[in-house]
C-alpha cells in the first residue's frame, strides 16, 4: 500500500485527509502567551484568525519533531507500505529537510520525497494530485515523478487585502506597506546624540503604526493624524517639554501618484526621468536656509550671517505646537524612469550646486568652514 504524507501548511484539514486518505503531520504555533498549539487540529483557522486579530504579538511557527516523522515510517515500514511525501517549500521551512532526517533516524528506505516548492493551496494541489494518482493504482515513483513535472507548473499568487500582519511580523522592515501602497519615513534627531535618536526611532514607529492601522481614507488626512500622533508620543517620553526633537519627512507612493508631510529641513527631491540632471525639491524647506540666502543675495545679510542663520529650524516635532507643517494637498503623478530621494539634509548642499551654480562659493565655503570646526 501507498501511503500519502503531508504537513499541516498544506491547509488539509482532519476531515478531508480522512476523505483522501492521507495523513498530516502538523506544525507548531506557539501563541503570544506561549502556549503551543498543533496547526489544523487544536485550533481551526477560523479560530486562529479570530485570534490574530486580537493579539498584540502574532504567532509563530516552528516545524514538527523528527520523531513524528520517524515514527510514521517505521509504522508504515512495518506494515510492508510506501511513503510519499509532499512537503512545503524548504525555503519557507525546515519541515522538509526535518522529514528527510528523520528517514535516516529510522533507516527506512521506502519514503519518496517531493519538496512542492509551494504552501498552502499549491502544496494541497500536489496532495490531491497524489491521493488521486495512488487511488489510480500508480506506483510510488510513478507518482513522485508526476509531481516534481507537475509542481514545475504550479504557480500560487495570492493577494493580501489587510498588510498590518505583514507590518507586525517584521516582513516589512524598510518600509512600511499600507492600503496597497508604500510608506517611507526619514527622521533626523536633535538634542544630543542619545536624545535625538531616541526621538527619532519614537516619532518614525508612532507615525508609521498609526497610519498603517488608521481607517482614514483621505491620505492628506491620514498622514496629518499620525503626524500629530508622533508628536503626542515624543511629548509622553519627555522629562522636560521640548528637550529633545527631529524633522520628520514621511513619503506615501500609491499607483504611481505620491503624497507627502514634512517638518523641519529634510529635504524631498524628484529626480526626472526625462532629464537626468534635474533635481528638484518637492518639499518645503523649515530652516532658516532659504531666508538667509535671500537675504544675502540682496545684500542685506553677510556672507557669515547668512551661515550662522542656515542651520537654524523655524520648525520641528518636539512634542509642542509645530510652527510649520509641509504637505501634498494633492498627489504628484510619476512618471517612468523618475526616481524620489527622501533625505537628511546632508545632501541639501550637493543638491543646490546642481540646481544653483552661482552658489558654488557660498556652499564651498559652507563645507570648508564644517570640515573645519569638525577638525
Amino acid at each position: 500500500m501507498i501511503r500519502i504524507l503531508t504537513d499541516s501548511a498544506s491547509d488539509i484539514l482532519p476531515a478531508e485527509a480522512a476523505q483522501l486518505g492521507v495523513d498530516v503531520i502538523p506544525l507548531n504555533v506557539t501563541l503570544e502567551d506561549g502556549t503551543v498549539i498543533r496547526d489544523g487540529v487544536d485550533l481551526t483557522p477560523s479560530e486562529y484568525y479570530e485570534h490574530m486579530a486580537g493579539c498584540k504579538k502574532l504567532p509563530t511557527t516552528s516545524q514538527p519533531s523528527p520523531e513524528l516523522f520517524e515514527k510514521f515510517y517505521a509504522e508504515a515500514a512495518a506494515a510492508g507500505d510506501e511513503v510519499v511525501g509532499i512537503f512545503l517549500s524548504h525555503e519557507l521551512s525546515g519541515t522538509y529537510q526535518c522529514a528527510k532526517l528523520a528517514a535516516d533516524l529510522a533507516n527506512v528506505d521506502n519514503v519518496l520525497f517531493v519538496d512542492s516548492t509551494n504552501v498552502c493551496l499549491g502544496e494541497g494541489l500536489l496532495v490531491r494530485l497524489a491521493a488521486h494518482l495512488r487511488d489510480e493504482g500508480k506506483s510510488a515513483v510513478q507518482i513522485a515523478a508526476t509531481l516534481e513535472h507537475a509542481k514545475e507548473h504550479l504557480h500560487l499568487v495570492a493577494a493580501i487585502d489587510d498588510l498590518k500582519y505583514l507590518r507586525k511580523g517584521g516582513r516589512l522592515p524598510a518600509a512600511v506597506a499600507v492600503a496597497g501602497g508604500m510608506l517611507g519615513i526619514v527622521c533626523d534627531g536633535m538634542g544630543g546624540h542619545l536624545r535625538g535618536d531616541c526621538a527619532s526611532c519614537v516619532v518614525a514607529q508612532e507615525f508609521a503604526a498609526v497610519f498603517a492601522e488608521s481607517g482614514i481614507e483621505d491620505i492628506p488626512e491620514r498622514l496629518t493624524a499620525a503626524l500629530h500622533a508622533a508628536n503626542r508620543a515624543l511629548a509622553a517620553i519627555q522629562k522636560e517639554p521640548e528637550e529633545s526633537g527631529t524633522t520628520l519627512l514621511a513619503v506615501f507612493i500609491r499607483d504611481h501618484f505620491l503624497w507627502w508631510i514634512s517638518v523641519g529641513d529634510s529635504p524631498l527631491y524628484l529626480w526626472s526621468g526625462a532629464d537626468s540632471f534635474r533635481m528638484d525639491r518637492l518639499n518645503e524647506d523649515h530652516s532658516m536656509r532659504p531666508i538667509a540666502d535671500c537675504l544675502y543675495r540682496k545684500g542685506k545679510m553677510s556672507l557669515q550671517g547668512a551661515l550662522r542663520q542656515r542651520c537654524i529650524l523655524r520648525s520641528a516635532v518636539m512634542g509642542g505646537p509645530m510652527e510649520l507643517v509641509d504637505i501634498s494637498a494633492m498627489p504628484l503623478l510619476l512618471h517612468p524612469g523618475d526616481a524620489v530621494l527622501a533625505c537628511s539634509d546632508g545632501l541639501q548642499v550637493w543638491s543646490e550646486l546642481l540646481r544653483e551654480p552661482s552658489f558654488l562659493a557660498l556652499q564651498c565655503f559652507a563645507l570648508t568652514a564644517g570640515k573645519l570646526r569638525r577638525t
